[in-house]
């Protein structure tokens, strides 16, 4: 098909026009070629692009292979391209989120560790999810050898922070 082909070349496109035909080409995407485009496009270079791919994808039904391709866009520095990878992975089913989770933490890279704790922190924040809270906050202690960030994060969860025993201590507040 002439759109699967297209979707090869999207990079290659104007940084002005790209956005334009991320909408075009990717709107309701049909084959496997144009979802795994839609998915690269959300770690797009040009952010008009970026920005498209990211409301176009709230509206597609990801697989679990096709979280295998956000994951990737992890390893960015872009706090946008993070954030909305971030999103897109928390929208799963917990099962298939509690699997992610895991495997991100015992990646071998920091980027994926901290995304893993990060989406454990964004289910803390959901107030719709606490239960779901409680059942995996305890994932946070597989990183093995965590780096200070990973570390403050790592105790933030699991309560165990300098922070929460001051408060805690007789007199204060």
């Amino acid at each position: 098909e002439y759109i699967d082909m297209l979707c090869k070349r999207i990079d290659d496109i104007n940084t002005n026009l790209r956005g334009r035909y991320v909408r075009l080409l990717l709107h309701a995407p049909k084959t496997k070629a144009q979802k795994e485009a839609l998915i690269m496009a959300v770690a797009n270079k040009e952010s008009y692009s970026r920005a498209a791919a990211y409301e176009m994808i709230k509206e597609v039904e990801l697989l679990k292979e096709d979280y295998t391709l956000v994951a990737e866009h992890l390893k960015f520095k872009s706090s946008e391209v993070r954030d909305h990878s971030l999103e897109i992975f928390i929208r799963q089913p917990e099962d298939n989120l509690t699997e992610c989770i895991k495997t991100m933490l015992c990646h071998k890279k920091e980027e994926m560790r901290l995304g893993g704790l990060d989406l454990i922190v964004r289910t803390k924040k959901d107030n719709t999810r606490k239960e779901y809270f409680n059942e995996i906050v305890t994932l946070a202690k597989l990183v093995e050898k965590p780096s200070e960030k990973e570390s403050i994060i790592i105790n933030e969860l699991c309560g165990d922070s300098k922070a929460d025993e001051i408060l805690n201590q007789e007199g204060y507040g």
